[in-house]
Order: C-alpha cells, then sequence, then structure tokens
C-alpha cells in the first residue's frame, strides 16, 4: 500500500501504533533515503547512518519534520515533471 506523506508525518494519539512501511518505491520516504554497504542513511544528512530503517524513518518524522516535508515535496514534483516530460515529449 502506497502511503502519502501527508499520512506518514500524521499522527492520531488515538491510533495504535501502526510500524513503517518497508524501504521500497512504496514508502513516502523512498527518495531521501538510501542505503550504502548494509546502512541507511537521510540524503540530506549522509554522515548519520544506522543499520535499522527505523531509526532513520523516526528521524524524518520527528526531527525537523518540515524541513523533511519540503524535501519530499520538492523531489516529488521533480519526479512528476520528469515523468511527465519523457512521457510526453515537447
Amino acid at each position: 500500500m502506497i502511503r502519502s506523506v501527508s499520512d506518514f508525518f500524521y499522527d492520531d494519539p488515538t491510533t495504535a501504533y501502526a510500524p513503517l512501511p518497508e524501504h521500497n518505491l512504496e514508502s513516502p520516504c523512498y527518495p531521501i533515503i538510501a542505503t550504502n554497504h548494509g546502512y541507511y542513511y537521510r540524503r540530506l544528512h549522509p554522515e548519520i547512518k544506522n543499520i535499522h530503517l527505523e531509526p532513520v524513518y523516526h528521524h524524518i518524522k520527528y526531527k525537523d519534520p518540515d524541513i523533511h516535508k519540503s524535501e519530499l515535496s520538492k523531489l516529488l514534483k521533480f519526479h512528476i515533471n520528469l515523468a511527465n516530460s519523457i512521457g510526453n515529449p515537447p
């Protein structure tokens, strides 16, 4: 199931904890997370890495979420524009 960026950052204190999505194309954070030699890291902060994905998602969601939302929005717009230009050449 593909989750939106808004859904990823939304917190409802009345609902039970749900595990975060796996790191694949369905993850809303896919564009800003990379892997290298078994470590996950945020492209914005490559010096901070972890072998576990959960802390990386936690950082994105709770540490400066506005910066991460903004970066995800920019990348999403870029990818949409790129896809449109490839699919609909001028």
